[in-house]
This record gives structure tokens, C-alpha cells and sequence, in this order.
């Protein structure tokens, strides 16, 4: 009872009085939603099968320094129920006011886990903090809170594990009416796709995203020397072979060492 005090007087401090209640209900059709539009077919890793999950929504401007702190002091109880609820990898980017999140789900059953996840009371007092802080960048479907984002190509196999790998987002944005042929490049790549190159420069978990008209891309990285490596990796033939496509398709953004194709994001959250 003092703990659901004490967050119901957080919230409104940083709320106010526009601070609604959130329905665990349209957390877990959103979760379905989510399961029917981004699932690829189940891949194994570390011996178990791995799905790959992507979303996207705004944080409001006013709270956006707000939402980066509490996430940096997220409650252990919802980090427990996130790992019961058999998901791993959960990270969140953020860039210029957008999130984007990432993780893997290794159980059987995500609409029973996610379910379990928006019963959790401890876990919709959190939602009381964070959800005031968001809002979608369209509307989205019934029950659907973050978006949804479609997979390009993935690769589940992990060389260690994530505990202690390096998190990195990137974000390129398309031309207008270059998402088709966005797509029919990375369907092509993964027809040939064998993993040999970003294993060769110790990147692994990866995927990208799309939610036109942005390309979002997720990896971990284990070795000692992510800006050589990441050298060597665009510098091999299949990902020259793409980026010959994409580039035409991208528009150039702003980044700390000029104008660029790809950014990278500030990464606000993650779990093991």
C-alpha cells in the first residue's frame, strides 16, 4: 500500500493532473497485435527459439529528459517480471524525440507471457509513470500502443552472451517512394544471407527494422574494437552490395561527425 502511494505521488509530479489510468488490457492486444505483424519464423539460439520484436513511439518533449532518468532506475520487480515473462535484450534508443525498442523472446506462449506481464500490478504502476510520458506518431489499431515495426533481416545466433556485449541502434530515414525498393533489397540479401561477415567482425543478434520512413537497425557487439571491426564489416562484399542499393533510397541526416546516411541512437535502456 506505501509503494502504490508512492508511485501514484510520483506520477502526478511528473504527470500532472493530465495523468490517466492504463488499461492492462490494451497492453496485451497490443502484444498480440505485436506478435501477429513482427514475428519471423523461430530461430534457435543458445539452445532455444528466439524472436526478434521491434516498436516505435514519441516521448513527449517536456518529459523527454524525465523518461531517460527513470529508466536508468527502472524497478527491480519489473525487471523480474520482464525476465519471467521470458524476454531478454530489451533495449530502448532513443533520436530526436523518437523510441525505438528491441528484444528477443525465447518462451512458447508470448500472448499468456505478455498477458502476465499487463496483470502485473507492480508493472501497471510503472505504466502510470511512463505512459503519460509517450504518444503515438500515428494512430495506431485497437489495443496497439507502441507501433509495430516490420523485420528485414535478422540473425538470432549469439558467440556470448548479451550480458556483456556492447548495444548499438541505428537510424536511417527513406526518400519518399523509395520504400519498395527497400524492401525488395534486403529480400534479396536474405536469400543469400550466411551470417560469415558479421560474425568476421564479432557483431551478432542483429536485425533491421522498418517503419517507412524509417530504417532502423539493431546489434550487439563482443569484441575489443567495435569502430575496427565495424570497418571491416562495411567493407564486406554483401553489405557494399546493399548499401549500393539503399543509398539512393536514404536521405542524409545530421550526425556529430557531419552529415550522414545512418545515425546512431542514445541508447536510454536495456536489460540483459
Amino acid at each position: 500500500m506505501k509503494k502504490a502511494l508512492i508511485v501514484l505521488t510520483a506520477a502526478l509530479a511528473l504527470c500532472g493532473s493530465g495523468c490517466g489510468r492504463t488499461e492492462p488490457e490494451r497492453k496485451a492486444a497490443a502484444a498480440d497485435s505485436t506478435a501477429q505483424q513482427t514475428a519471423k519464423p523461430e530461430t534457435k539460439s543458445e539452445g532455444g527459439q528466439v524472436k526478434h520484436y521491434g516498436g516505435l513511439i514519441q516521448v513527449r518533449p517536456e518529459y523527454e529528459e524525465r523518461y531517460v532518468i527513470i529508466h536508468r532506475h527502472v524497478w527491480p520487480e519489473v525487471l523480474d517480471r520482464i525476465a519471467r515473462s521470458n524476454i531478454r535484450d530489451y533495449t530502448i534508443f532513443m533520436h530526436e524525440g523518437c523510441l525505438y525498442s528491441n528484444y528477443d523472446y525465447v518462451g512458447a506462449d508470448y500472448r499468456a507471457d505478455m498477458a502476465a506481464i499487463a496483470a502485473d500490478p507492480v508493472t501497471r504502476d510503472w505504466w502510470k509513470l511512463t505512459d503519460p510520458m509517450q504518444e503515438q506518431l500515428e494512430p495506431g489499431k485497437e489495443g496497439e500502443w507502441w507501433a509495430p515495426l516490420d523485420i528485414l533481416l535478422e540473425d538470432t545466433v549469439k558467440q556470448v552472451s548479451s550480458a556483456g556485449v556492447e548495444r548499438h541502434g541505428y537510424l536511417a530515414l527513406l526518400k519518399p517512394g523509395r520504400e519498395q525498393e527497400v524492401r525488395s533489397a534486403f529480400a534479396g540479401l536474405a536469400k543469400e544471407y550466411s551470417g560469415e561477415a558479421i560474425r568476421a567482425a564479432s557483431i551478432q543478434n542483429f536485425v533491421f527494422y522498418l517503419k517507412a520512413p524509417r530504417l532502423f537497425l539493431y546489434l550487439e557487439y563482443y569484441g575489443r574494437d567495435f569502430a575496427a571491426d565495424r570497418e571491416r564489416f562495411l567493407q564486406s562484399g554483401k553489405w557494399l552490395a546493399l548499401e549500393k542499393v539503399l543509398a539512393p533510397c536514404l536521405e542524409r541526416q545530421q550526425a556529430e561527425s557531419g552529415p550522414s546516411l545512418w545515425v546512431e541512437m542514445q541508447d536510454v535502456f536495456h536489460t540483459d
